[in-house]
């Protein structure tokens, strides 16, 4: 992954990048919906079993799945996104810049 190893048909998946926007709406409020900032070819990254956790959060147990995702680089992206793909939405929670802004790894987790 170090280098410019990856190349062009190493990235075989395609995934939306969303950001969340607000609107206030017409009783004041600010609900957020995600929209698509950019559809971009992917390398999938599993880091195995060291990247499945489980843990209780508000009372329940929820399980997470961290997934890393190598794309090129796109200077628009922020750790406040997501990634979705194959209908389910990771979250961004680290972002690294690979080489000089060649290309960057998409730190994510999908919560169940």
């Amino acid at each position: 992954m170090r280098g410019k190893s990856s190349t062009v048909g190493n990235l075989d998946r395609q995934i939306v990048i969303k950001e969340l926007t607000r609107v206030t709406d017409s009783y004041g409020d600010t609900p957020g919906t995600y929209s698509t900032l950019d559809t971009v070819w992917a390398k999938r990254i599993n880091p195995g079993l060291r990247g499945s956790t489980e843990g209780y959060e508000q009372g329940q147990l929820v399980a997470t799945r961290i997934v890393n995702w190598e794309i090129r680089y796109l200077s628009t992206v922020r750790e406040d996104m997501i990634v979705t793909y194959d209908s389910e939405d990771y979250k961004i929670v680290a972002i690294e810049e690979l080489g000089r802004k060649w290309g960057m790894v998409l730190r994510t987790e999908l919560k169940r």
